[in-house]
């Protein structure tokens, strides 16, 4: 299932949400104040009181527009994400989500189904990322029939074997436990991009990877905050046309990213033991301590 964002501007009701509409008064929750609407006021008697008037209508109006804005964040399905950002606790929030969003492979529940619903609004969050040159090429396809989901299992256990192989390595139990339940996942996502990037030239490259990659990651986040584990992976870019075949994917369609998504079951999710920011960060000038 190919889920294309719907565009904003085709939105009546986001555009009367608080975004300029004229139509209809539309209230914020928070203040309980309604947004400016066209509205006829009494004349005043003389130029300078009219423009007083006016001018105090309008730093009225402003102050309901930002006040609103800054509590309605809108998502491209229409429903509104609520934040306060001078609520105590929601700066630790946001760190911890961000600091234990990690791969989760084992202590999953397998048979539990993530409702499509779930799914997509993860996918709404995603789209909120940032973009580079490439702008909003992002494309998620989600799977969760059994067969697509076998065969994909196959080409990721078969690149990984091959992968140990030519290391001469075994291979780890982390992957294993992945390689194993991959194909009882309740859901794949793939996080795609259309076209391709310009040239080989790393600015290319990276101006097309830097608007996907985020939505990725902020997927992942997303999927956490829902106790939905997942695991970053990206070899199966190494046969992108196979993957192509398996799900139908169009030649100008790249997958980057497969999210393999279950409910946790168990699993603690904590900060990784990672070096400080003070041992991997220099100041004014490369190798200059911070």
């Amino acid at each position: 299932m190919h889920c294309d964002r719907v565009r904003r501007t085709h939105d009546a009701s986001w555009w009367h949400s608080g975004r300029g509409g004229h139509d209809s008064p539309v209230h914020d929750e928070q203040s309980r104040l309604p947004l400016p609407t066209r509205t006829r006021r009494a004349p005043a008697r003389d130029r300078g009181g009219r423009q007083r008037a006016a001018l105090k209508h309008t730093r009225q109006a402003w102050v309901w527009t930002a006040r609103a804005r800054r509590a309605r964040l809108r998502s491209p399905s229409g429903q509104d994400i609520r934040v306060d950002e001078q609520e105590p606790g929601f700066a630790q929030s946001v760190e911890t989500a961000l600091a234990t969003t990690r791969s989760v492979r084992r202590r999953l529940d397998l048979e539990r189904p993530i409702p499509r619903a779930e799914l997509l609004r993860c996918i709404d969050v995603a789209v909120q990322a940032p973009v580079s040159m490439a702008g909003e090429n992002w494309r998620f396809l989600i799977v969760t029939e059994s067969g697509p989901r076998d065969a994909i299992a196959g080409v990721y256990g078969g690149i990984l074997e091959e992968l140990m192989l030519a290391r001469g390595e075994e291979m780890p139990a982390k992957h294993v436990a992945l390689t194993e339940n991959l194909r009882r996942m309740p859901a794949m996502i793939f996080v795609c991009a259309l076209g391709r990037p310009r040239s080989a030239e790393a600015a290319a490259q990276l101006a097309w990877y830097g608007s996907i990659l985020p939505a990725a990651w902020s997927l992942m986040v997303s999927l956490r905050a829902r106790g939905i584990g997942s695991t970053w992976t990206t070899l199966l870019a190494s046969r992108v046309d196979e993957v192509r075949a398996l799900l139908g994917m169009p030649d100008d369609v790249q997958p980057t990213v497969m999210l393999p998504c279950a409910y946790t079951k168990g699993a603690v999710l904590r900060r990784a033991d990672r070096a400080s920011a003070s041992s991997v960060t220099f100041l004014d000038a490369w190798g200059a301590p911070v």
